[in-house]
């Protein structure tokens, strides 16, 4: 089935704040940095590479010209991708946003976890800027300043992309049910057909057509109506308690049926049976060739294995088990209060509250997405496309 082109990142704004770092003369400090056109990515274009040497804290700045009546003023968030040349070493990426020249009125915010090898999209919320001094959102920004920092007795470097935005994003609801039960497409989805949702199922694949299990016309009628089939591994073994070579077999055997079965667009999309997962789980998923992973409880249920982006960073909220009205409600609210995602995971019908749930996303006007438009939308790799205005 055609999908619809999906928004770029799902974002309904962008204002840019810088779209150009070179030359080197721009910024201060210039011993540790240095022009990048190697790690870009757009061609063409020219990153700032910044190096942190045995833990020392190394930044530089620039003047800029940001009136205070530009809408990048008034953003919701700043998001901008770097390049980690020493992931195993970075421990500090931090961004100052001053309104005096002399630094002493500023905003400021650092990242400290969840970086990846490689490309990663960083997002710092307005809501998570400290002030140093009395800084306003109301008055113009004249400088901006870009830290990283390395662990102790190490050394590490990070390339800034040259496009740093001022966006606004669209609050999302992605609805998963995991493993067979037939309940999901024989009771639920009429509700859903009528609201025109979509949701996303992730099956175990040794399971389907077994007594009281769904069935592979099941999954094939509701796959040409615009759901996702995902990937719940082929046994619904504990990925924790089986060997490297194990975990990829689960995975790519999983994938290898839905392809087979005329349904390949979620199929190195995935959920942990059981939410059993670590790092050997997450390494030999990725070399199964898995996009992303759902998990299970937590607060950033999402897990990229490629193409990644600070997952962490994005509010993702987990709606995990509930089928109650109220708890839903909220969980809805905070999405749309935080321009979040609300990621919800069940298992069979969800019973007599579904058309009240559903009711009330339709109400509020909230674009549910199935699991791969929501990667897609974050990540873009389907589209290659570039952020909004940029050419």
């Amino acid at each position: 089935m055609a999908r619809s082109a999906l928004p770029q990142d799902f974002h309904t704004q962008e204002n840019v704040l810088m779209s150009a770092l070179a030359p080197v003369s721009k910024w201060d400090q210039q011993v540790h940095i240095a022009l990048d056109s190697v790690n870009v990515r757009v061609p063409g274009t020219v990153g700032l590479k910044i190096t942190s040497i045995n833990a020392t804290s190394y930044n530089t700045t620039r003047t800029l010209a940001v009136p205070a009546a530009n809408p990048m003023m008034h953003s919701e968030a700043l998001e901008f991708w770097i390049y980690v040349h020493d992931v195993a070493n970075l421990s500090i990426i931090s961004v100052y946003i001053a309104t005096t020249t002399d630094f002493a009125n500023h905003w400021y915010q650092s990242k400290t976890s969840y970086f990846s090898a490689g490309w990663n999209r960083i997002r710092f919320e307005r809501s998570g800027f400290a002030a140093y001094g009395t800084p306003s959102w109301s008055d113009p920004i004249v400088k901006v300043r870009l830290r990283v920092v390395a662990k102790t007795g190490l050394d590490a470097s990070v390339t800034f992309d040259p496009y740093i935005a001022g966006v606004e994003s669209e609050p999302l609801v992605c609805i998963t049910y995991d493993d067979t039960s037939p309940e999901p497409i024989t009771l639920d989805k009429p509700i859903y057909d009528a609201a025109g949702i979509k949701a996303t199922m992730f099956v175990n694949t040794a399971m389907v057509n077994e007594i009281a299990r769904v069935t592979t016309a099941q999954l094939q009628a509701a796959y040409a109506d615009g759901w996702a089939i995902g990937n719940h591994t082929h046994n619904h073994y504990d990925l924790t308690t089986k060997t490297y070579a194990e975990v990829v077999s689960e995975w790519q055997t999983a994938a290898a049926w839905l392809i087979a079965n005329g349904m390949p667009r979620c199929a190195y999309f995935g959920a942990y049976p059981d939410s059993a997962f670590d790092a050997s789980v997450k390494a030999a998923s990725a070399e199964a060739g898995m996009l992303a992973v759902r998990r299970g409880l937590g607060a950033a249920p999402f897990t990229v294995l490629k193409f990644p982006f600070q997952q962490g960073d994005y509010g993702i909220i987990c709606a995990t088990t509930t089928h109650e009205f109220a708890a839903m409600k909220t969980a809805i609210d905070t999405a749309i209060a935080n321009r979040s995602i609300c990621i919800i995971q069940w298992h069979g019908s969800v019973g007599e509250d579904l058309q009240a749930i559903v009711d009330y996303i339709v109400s509020k006007r909230i674009r549910c997405v199935t699991f791969d438009e929501l990667y897609y939308g974050r990540t873009n790799p389907r589209y290659q496309s570039l952020p909004v205005g940029r050419t």
